[in-house]
Order: structure tokens, then C-alpha cells, then sequence
């Protein structure tokens, strides 16, 4: 079985997850075709395919994403790393002192790369992933024997729902300035500090 938002990745037995606001039903149609058993959306399609109709998309994905990846954080220990500037370089510098206390059991998700453990390296498409790919990023991390996870955790991820039932046994907020406040971004500061104040509240120690 698999789950999946890309239509161009489904094949057979996916659940397929109808996400985005460019979202079209073309791309469903195409999950259906490459094997698409059923589909998760806010709305109903009539092309006859099993459906579940949640009430938000994004959250419905990671909830959904973590379960079928067996809460694969429940067996890392997490730190998230917010702020405006200086993110990548902290997350790099907390993993590289990790690494000499966990015997290299250490995985990384950064702007930059994204390394899980056992040469599994590659560069990230986002700061923080979205939720399906993140929770498979965290089941692969954990069968490679990592014990525990450095992450960048993005406004945006916060605002999109990304690490929605993720929970870090560190949060640390390094700064915040206004960069990110815009029309395609937050709306307004009072957002974006929002956002950035969810990672505390989703942390046992910050």
C-alpha cells in the first residue's frame, strides 16, 4: 500500500491526497488511472472512486501520512529550529555535536540537504517538507537506526500544516524580523509571530 499527493508518483494500491489550491480534478483522474484505490479531498468527485471528505486537506495528509508510517517519531528524539535568519547553520552545527554523542545516529532536515542515515543524503526541495514526505523522511531515518532528528521548522510549515501532529522534544526560536510578511507569505507580522510561536507550544522544553 502507499500514499501520495504527486499523481505522476501513484501506482497501484495508493490512497492519493487531493492537496493545493492549484489542485485540479485532471490530477486525480491520472491518480485513478496509474492505480489510485481511493482519495482523500474536501470535496467529492464524481468519477466513482472510494472517497474520505475531511474538513482541511493539509492536516487530514499528516495525520493520515503519520499513522501509515507507524508515528515513526515516536522513536526519535526531535529538535525543531525556527527563526528568520540563522536556521540552516544551527541545525548543522546541533546535528555535527549530536552526531559525537549518538555514534552518527543522528538524522537532518534542512533548506540544504536532507540526510536519514546509512548514505542517505539528498538536497531538500523545501525548508521543512510537506507532511507525507516529511513522516516518510522520519520512517526511513528511524529504519536506518537514527535515535534522533535536527530539523529546520519554517513559518510556512506552521501556516500549510506540514508538522501537524509532530511533536519536539526541543523548540528553539532563534529570532524573527519581518522578511517573510507578504502577499504570497503571511499576511501580516502578527501571523507570521503566530506562527513561528507554534513550534514552543508543540515542544516539551523551548
Amino acid at each position: 500500500y502507499h500514499v501520495e499527493y504527486n499523481s505522476k508518483l501513484v501506482q497501484s494500491e495508493t490512497l492519493f491526497f487531493c492537496k493545493g489550491a492549484a489542485f485540479k480534478e485532471d490530477y486525480l483522474n491520472e491518480a485513478i488511472d496509474r492505480g489510485a484505490t481511493a482519495y482523500v479531498a474536501e470535496q467529492s468527485y464524481q468519477n466513482g472512486a472510494t472517497a474520505l471528505i475531511v474538513t482541511n486537506i493539509q492536516r487530514a495528509m499528516a495525520l493520515l501520512s503519520n499513522a501509515f508510517y507507524g508515528f515513526p517519531s515516536n522513536d526519535l528524539f526531535a529538535i525543531g529550529i525556527t527563526g528568520t535568519k540563522g536556521k540552516t547553520s544551527t541545525v548543522y552545527f546541533a546535528a555535527t555535536a549530536l552526531n559525537l554523542g549518538t555514534d552518527d545516529r543522528t538524522a537532518l532536515i534542512s533548506t540544504l540537504n536532507t540526510s536519514l542515515g546509512k548514505g542517505d543524503v539528498f538536497k531538500s526541495k523545501l525548508t521543512t517538507p510537506e507532511s507525507l514526505d516529511l513522516f516518510r523522511y522520519l520512517r526511513q531515518a528511524v529504519d536506518n537506526g537514527m535515535t534522533h532528528l535536527v530539523m529546520e521548522v519554517s513559518s510556512q510549515s506552521y501556516l500549510l500544516d506540514r508538522v501537524y501532529s509532530l511533536h519536539f522534544g526541543i523548540g528553539v526560536f532563534l529570532n524573527i524580523s519581518s522578511d517573510h510578511v507578504g502577499q504570497n507569505e503571511h499576511p501580516d507580522f502578527a501571523n507570521y509571530l503566530f506562527c513561528k510561536e507554534q513550534l514552543l507550544l508543540n515542544s516539551s522544553v523551548c
